[in-house]
Formats: C-alpha cells, sequence, structure tokens
C-alpha cells in the first residue's frame, strides 16, 4: 500500500472542530419556546379581537345615539328586524307611522314646579309613543 492511502484515514483539523461547533440540544428550552410562541400569537389574537371589539362597540353606540336623537335613520340598510347574538330573527319590528315624527315621540302629559330647601325645582311627566 502506497503511503497516501493511509492519509485519507486520517483524522484533520476541521473534523477536530467539528465537534466543538455542534450545541447541545436542550429539550426543555425548545419546549419552552414553542410555549412562549404560542402565547404571544394567543396575545396577539385577543388584542386584535379587542381592537375589533371596540370599534364595533364605537359603532353601535354612535348609531344609538344617532337614533336616540334623530329618529330612525330613513338610510339604514337594517331590514327591520331584531337578532339575537347568533343571528337568529327575534322580534319584526313595526314601521312608524308616516305621521310620527321624532319630536312627537315623547309627549307631555303633565308639568309641576315647586320650592324646596331654597331650590326651584321643576318636574315634568312625559308618554313615551315610541313603544307599542
Amino acid at each position: 500500500m502506497e503511503s497516501d492511502d493511509e492519509d485519507i484515514f486520517a483524522i484533520s483539523d476541521e473534523d477536530m472542530i467539528l465537534p466543538a461547533q455542534i450545541e447541545p440540544v436542550n429539550p426543555i428550552e425548545e419546549h419552552l419556546l414553542k410555549q412562549l410562541t404560542d402565547i404571544e400569537d394567543r396575545i396577539n389574537v385577543a388584542t386584535s379581537e379587542i381592537v375589533e371589539t371596540k370599534t364595533t362597540i364605537a359603532c353601535v353606540l354612535n348609531a344609538l345615539e344617532w337614533r336616540a336623537l334623530h329618529g330612525e335613520n330613513a338610510s339604514s340598510s337594517s331590514d327591520n328586524e331584531m337578532y339575537t347574538a347568533e343571528g337568529v330573527p327575534m322580534i319584526k319590528k313595526h314601521q312608524r307611522s308616516s305621521t310620527s315624527s321624532p319630536e312627537k315621540i315623547l309627549e307631555v302629559i303633565s308639568l309641576w314646579q315647586c320650592v324646596l330647601q331654597d331650590k326651584w325645582i321643576i318636574g315634568v311627566e312625559l308618554y313615551n309613543r315610541s313603544c307599542w
């Protein structure tokens, strides 16, 4: 055999460095990092759901405020049905008569006034005509 064949099986300097470069695998650390990533994803999903819920609440409050101040919105895309949280129709709303206006929803039944402990008190009894 030639001497060159023996050098093929000799350990080189590159082979000696290779085992030192491999980092030891820690299964506990890997598991904890996987859990951390999962929790961060869940936090991001919950945060986006909170933002979506807040914007929905703001839209609903604006719509309710509009209806309280101005009556039913004529340009509303509503199909005049009340729905449960699951989306099932619950109650069919009655259409308002054409003579009804937002100013006539509340009717003054009686007025009273008195002075109590040096303060002027005015009372108004109202009748809500929007309920049927």
